[in-house]
């Protein structure tokens, strides 16, 4: 975080203590900044984080999947693969 140069000195700390109560959830960090968790710390400077986890491939701006579209998804993966393996099968014939 010190490497982004939107925490400053003043705010490491208390940024970092934040950091380890979200688990490192880059996303959930940002949003307790924006919403004055660390007092004093200004909504442009969490900002400024968010653009640096972005660039470092913390977090992206895509939505994240729900449970259903994760579930949705893997089945349509293990179709595929069965497909796959059905046309290897015919092959080996």
């Amino acid at each position: 975080m010190r490497d982004s140069g939107a925490v400053s000195d003043a705010f490491i700390d208390k940024v970092e203590e934040l950091r380890q109560a979200v688990q490192g959830d880059a996303r959930q960090l940002i949003e307790d900044l924006q919403n004055g968790k660390v007092t004093g710390f200004r909504k442009n400077k969490a900002e400024d984080l968010r653009t640096y986890f972005e660039e470092q491939g913390l977090i992206t701006r895509e939505t994240p999947l729900d449970e259903e579209m994760i579930q949705a998804r893997v089945l349509a993966a293990d179709v595929r693969e069965g497909e796959k393996e059905r046309v290897r099968e015919g092959e080996r014939k």
